[in-house]
């Protein structure tokens, strides 16, 4: 064989083994891509789960404190309804209670509000020395 065939076919063998490295590249890149796809699906499942155990959790939590504060749950029902509209019109009764406050209250705290910005006296702070203008 002469050297020219020779060279000829250490490239041929070159091209082919890059051919096949790059293969093997694309062919993992494509299973890390599926893995990835499988896991994203798998971690929506797991995520939609917690959440609907949360969200059944936190209905059963609010159930629980809504009717906390009523010893017969039966007259609850025949006065106000389902859970949801028990917790509507305690909302509104404390809303109502906290304006009531408010209303009551909020002339007092308007005058110690006001006495303690007009009532300001000025005194020089520990750390603020005088220096004269030729001491270092």
């Amino acid at each position: 064989m002469s050297a020219v065939a020779v060279q000829s076919d250490g490239v041929a063998k070159l091209q082919q083994a890059r051919t096949a490295a790059l293969a093997k590249i694309e062919e993992a890149r494509n299973r890390r891509a599926k893995r990835l796809k499988e896991a994203k699906g798998e971690a929506n499942l797991e995520i939609e789960a917690f959440k609907s155990q949360q969200e059944a959790h936190y209905n059963s939590l609010e159930l629980q404190v809504c009717t906390s504060f009523v010893t017969d749950f039966a007259q609850v029902n025949s006065q106000y309804g389902p859970h949801e509209e028990i917790c509507n019109k305690m909302t509104i009764e404390q809303l109502d209670l906290l304006q009531r406050s408010f209303q009551s209250n909020k002339n007092k705290a308007l005058q110690l509000l006001l006495s303690k910005v007009l009532d300001v006296k000025p005194v020089v702070h520990v750390n603020f020395g005088f220096k004269s203008p030729g001491s270092q």
